[in-house]
This record gives structure tokens, sequence and C-alpha cells, in this order.
């Protein structure tokens, strides 16, 4: 429930609050403050504060005090309606008499004392109640000096002033004519106010819970973090910092980054926020620990606004130690050696007889190969094969996933260091992976995520057949075959630049484009078949599909192809008993993981019977053609195959044009 704490110096107004609370269901801390004391409302935006109240509602002298205090929580006040506006001169008409309006000659000039601005038609309220009504707000500075602000009214002239108790209180000590209604708290304008306060309060609840999701985000993070504002002042650390500083957060609040850690130099920090000049690679020590820091700039809106601060990332020198040992000992678990052979490759569809055709006349070869496909048609599987299939098959075969270390990292991974060439780096140095491979294939898998300056080095190695360490001086000779994968269009990365175009080429020599599953028709049936046979073993079951069952197998657009055909029938054994998988079971449980709920699953291929392979493709052939009146690229739309592949098996069939 939602928390709101009412301020008033009016028991009246708490009175009817309390009631219209329960009807908007939040939960009201009501409380009456007493003229002109001070101290009571700094206890009770202190009480406010302890009992994590959403908003404050305030109004007038009250308002205006807990302003000054730059109060952290969110006050809002009464809005002061067109009624009871009118209702508060009406009433002052009423009260003073026309013999107090009329002896003066003129129209009597008065003056509705507020602390925020009121947004009223000066002009008209005047001309409506013949008087000279102005609306006069106290400065902030004047909060304090009640007479002199007052003296300062008659001065200008006025006769009389509208105002609360208090300012009421000092106008006589004076000698101005004041007027005070408590009335004029009206009951519209106390439910507008709480239900004002309700919506502002929802929101605000919503916010601190997000900021307390990212709070708990931030605190699980290994890293320490800091966050500071545009003028290089602390504004938030997570746990790890807190740790890492061996202080509360509270402690550093406010503090310049550069006070908390003298190892950071004020302009470099500044350079951070107001020049954008990103800090990376700053090695510092903090309470004995050798510290890698690097900064950045954080910009609160777009990133066409001007930064609004810093974010300064703390990483001790022994954890990164430590993440790399493990990088490393999983890397080197899965030893340098390919198991997979082209006959482990499943597919009797054209589109991956002609690619696996290819891949076996590269593998005599020692030319660099470049894999593009999409994400799970099986690159590395591939990459093995080829590697298994020609000379270098007793040679090592090396794998790594450039997408999966940061720059620097890869670098030593991919080159190898020398002893002291970095804090942290082994006292005997390392072996890189490159210099691994020495002999054999080296399989760089996301190729595109290598940054720019290792794909520099990398192209040297191609050019030179030589490679120097990480801090070394020496070039090391080295024979490698390279085959690289990329579920990405290098061509693209090379247009906007991210990606080097002669790397490119030097990468391009021999190039396969392995096809999704979708377009390669039924090699799904067959692929499944081999999964439901493996998991069946694996999991003790014995589970198969039936002809139809195939069917919407094969009319299934897999997105995430062989990858994600394998994750399903592991599914399926796993959910199904020891029976025929039929195809109501199957689109059931396609619905159910991959289309959201969807009414209704088309499947493209019709039934297949049980025909042979090359009759029922060829029927199906016909039946595209049919279903479309003879468009070839809509029928190879429907067939899930592209219109090139259509036309070689219409050939191959002798399915005419006039089929």
């Amino acid at each position: 429930m939602i928390k709101i704490m009412y301020l008033t110096m009016e028991q009246a107004e708490l009175t009817h609050a309390i009631r219209m609370a329960k009807e908007l269901n939040v939960e009201i801390y009501p409380n009456v403050v007493p003229n002109d004391d001070w101290e009571q409302v700094k206890e009770y935006a202190a009480i406010a504060e302890n009992l994590d109240v959403d908003v404050i509602l305030a109004k007038g002298r009250i308002l205006a005090l807990l302003q000054s205090l730059n109060c952290p929580i969110p006050i809002v006040t009464d809005p002061v309606v067109g009624m009871m506006t009118t209702r508060l001169l009406y009433h002052l008409k009423k009260h003073k008499g026309d013999a107090y309006w009329q002896e003066a000659g003129r129209r009597r000039k008065v003056a509705l004392i507020t602390h925020q601005r009121l947004y009223i038609e000066e002009d008209m309220y005047s001309e409506i109640f013949d008087m000279e009504i102005s609306n006069v707000v106290v400065p902030r500075e004047m909060l304090n000096r009640g007479e002199e602000f007052l003296l300062e009214q008659k001065a200008k002239g006025f006769d009389l002033v509208i105002c609360g108790q208090n300012m009421k209180r000092i106008a006589e000590q004076v000698g101005l004519e004041a007027y005070f209604r408590v009335e004029a708290a009206s009951m519209e304008m106390i439910w507008e106010a709480l239900r004002t306060a309700a919506v502002v309060a929802r929101g605000v609840k919503a916010h601190k819970e997000k900021t307390r999701e990212m709070r708990e985000l931030m605190d699980y993070a290994f890293e320490a973090v800091l966050m500071t504002d545009s003028e290089g002042r602390i504004s938030f650390c997570n746990l790890a910092a807190s740790k890492l500083l061996d202080c509360s957060e509270k402690e550093i609040l406010g503090v310049f980054v550069w006070d908390r850690i003298p190892a950071f130099l004020s302009g470099e920090i500044l350079a951070v926020i107001r020049e954008e000049k990103n800090l990376f690679g700053k090695i510092l020590t903090l309470r004995g620990n050798t510290v890698l820091a690097n900064a950045t700039s954080l910009h609160a809106g777009t990133q066409k606004e001007k930064p609004s601060g810093a974010v300064v990332y703390l990483t001790e020198i022994q954890k990164l130690e430590g993440m790399e040992t493990a990088v490393k000992q999983e890397l080197y678990a899965k030893g340098h050696q390919a198991k997979y052979h082209f006959s482990d490759i499943l597919g009797s569809s054209f589109e991956m007889h002609e690619i696996k055709q290819m891949a076996e006349q590269f593998a005599h070869y020692h030319s660099n190969v470049l894999l593009m496909g999409e994400t799970g048609t099986g690159k590395e599987l591939f990459a093995q094969s080829i590697h298994n299939a020609g000379a270098r098959k007793n040679e090592p075969f090396v794998a790594l996933n450039c997408g999966a270390f940061s720059p620097n990292l890869l670098e030593s991974e991919l080159f190898g260091y020398v002893e002291g060439a970095f804090t942290g780096a082994l006292r005997k140095g390392k072996k890189g992976l490159i210099e691994i491979a020495d002999g054999g294939t080296i399989f760089l898998d996301e190729i595109s995520e290598m940054d720019l300056q290792g794909q520099v080095r990398l192209l040297r190695v191609l050019e030179e057949r030589t490679l120097r360490r990480v801090g070394d001086d020496k070039e090391i000779p080295v024979d490698i075959r390279v085959i690289a994968a990329s579920n990405k269009n290098l061509i693209r990365q090379v247009e906007k630049g991210e990606f080097r175009e002669d790397l490119y080429y030097r990468l391009n020599v021999l190039s396969l484009v392995i096809p999704p599953l979708r377009q390669r028709g039924r090699d799904s049936v067959l692929l499944a078949k081999r999964f439901l046979d493996d998991f069946g073993k694996k999991y003790h079951k014995n589970v198969w599909i039936t002809p139809e069952a195939g069917d919407v197998i094969a009319g299934f657009s897999w997105k995430g192809n062989v990858r994600q055909l394998r994750n399903f029938c592991e599914r399926l054994v796993v959910v199904a008993g020891e029976c025929a998988l039929e195809p109501e079971f199957i689109l059931r449980q396609l619905k159910m993981i991959y289309l959201a709920g969807e009414e209704d699953l088309t499947v493209r291929m019709p039934p297949a019977g049980e025909k042979g392979d090359e009759e029922q493709e060829k029927e199906q052939i016909t039946w595209a053609l049919n279903q479309t009146g003879g468009k070839r690229q809509e029928a190879a739309k429907l067939l899930g195959i592209s219109k090139s592949s259509l036309w070689r098996r219409m050939k191959k069939y002798e399915i005419g044009e006039k089929f």
C-alpha cells in the first residue's frame, strides 16, 4: 500500500483527509504542525524518511519549509482550485461589509499571500469583486522574516492581505489588515490534493521498486562500480565497491572520486565526463590490492546530450587472473583434436549434398576457409570434418570463440605472451593458441567479434607466417590453416568499417555458405529421427515419429536450425512415453514453446505417404506449383527452399513449366 504523510496546521483538514484516504485505499500519516514550529517540520521530515513514506502532502509555509530542507521525499501541495479562490474572496467581501469597500473612494488593494504562485486571472477576479487583487509570493529567503516582508507589502499600498494564520498574526503586529478563513481548505481541495498525491505516490513506488531491482543487480556484480555526477562527486557505489574501499555508501556519497581514490587525477575523471575521453586499463593500488580501473562517460538521456557523469569500474587483478585461469582450464580441457567427420553430417537434400561435396574438395588443400551461415547450422561440424579429411588431420585442431573474450584477453590467448608482459602474467610466459596450432588448423568462430587491433595482428600472421608474443620482440614462424566462421554478413561489416577488408579477402580464399535447415527439404526429418534415437538411448526410452508427424517437422521453420531441432527432440523424448509420436502431439509441443499459444500452425509440405524420397519430393514440388499457379518464387517459399534450388529440382525431375 502507498504511504502519504499529510502535514497541516488545521485539525479539521486531517479529519476529512483520514476519511478520504480510506476511500482511496492509501495509508496516511496525519500530523498537525503548530504555527511557526520550524523544528517540528524537520522532525516530521525525518520521520517520513524512516517510515519510507512515498510522498508528503503539505501547503503554504509548511511546504516552503520542507523545500528549504531539500527534503528527498517528493512533496505534493494542495491544488488551489478556482472555487476555493472565489469562495475566499466572496467571504472576505461579505465579512468586511459595503462601507469598508466604499469609504476609500477607490478600489481597495488586496494581496493574496502564498508560498507558491497562483495561476489565476487577477483582472477577472478584480472586476468581479470590485477590488484590486494581486497574488504575492513569499520569497524563500523571507520565510523567517515575516515582519519585514509584510512591511514591504504595506509600503506598496496594500490595504489588506489574505494569508495564513501565522502571517495574519504578524500582519496585525505591523498594523496591516489581514484576513484568514479556515473554511478555505474545502472538501474539494482536500480530495483533489489526496487524489493527486495518490497518483504521484504510485509512480514513486514503482520507481522505488525499479531502483531497488537495479540496486540488487549492481550489488550482485563482481566488479566494483562507482558513479559520479557532472562535477566528479560520487553519487552511487555498489556493494563490491564498498568492500574494496572499506567504507559504507553514505561515507563516500558526495565526495570527489579523486579524493577517495588518490591514484585518480581530477583531470582524468573530468576529461571522461566533459570530453568523453574513456579511460581504460589504468593500474592502481587500493588498500594493498592491485586494481584495474576503467572509466566511461555516463549519459542520463540520449547519446546526443552532454554526459551527466562518469561510471568507474574497479576490478582486482587477482580476480581477473582467477577468471583467466578458469577460462583456460575449460578451453584446454576440450583438447586440441577434431572429433567429427563428414560421415557425421546428416542430410540427403540436394543442398547438403552439394555443400558436403565442395567441403570435401576443400579439405585436400591448405588454403584458408570462411564458413558462413546462421547460428545452429553446424559450422564447427564442417570445420572439424574439413580438418579430419585433409593432410593436417594428425596435427592439432584448435578452436576459439572470438566472442567469448575481451579484446586484451583474446590477444593474449591467440598470440601468447612473455614473462612480465603485463601485471598478472605467468612467470614463464605462455604459448598462444596460434602457436599451439602450428602445423594444424585453428578454427576462429565468430570472427566478426574480433576487435580491429586483433584483426591487424591476425592479418600479419597470415601474411608473414610468423607471430610475435605480447611483450616480445622475437618473431616465431608458424604454419597454420585458418578456418573462420561467422553468422554475420562480413561484407556489410567491411562497408561499415567494423571488419578489415584486407583480412576478409585473406580469410575468404575458399568459402562455404551452410544452408539453414528450412532450405534443406526433409533433412529435418532425417535429423529428428537420429536425435530421437540418441536421446532415447540416453533416457532409456523408445520414441519414434510417424510419417505424418515427420511432415509436421519438415513443415516447421526452424529458426535456430539444427541446434533448435536437437533441443526440441530432447524435449519430445523427456515429455513423451514410449510410443509413436503423432502430428497432434508434435503440433502441441511446437505451439507450447515456440508459437506463444497461436491457434494455428500451417505445415508447408503435403502428406508424404509411403513413397520413396525422390517420388515424395517430386510430388511436393508439383503440389507447391499447383498451389501457387506456377509461380516459382512463391512455390519455393512454400517449400522452404531457394528459387534456384527449386529450378534445379524441376530440371532433375523433368517438371516443365506446364506441369
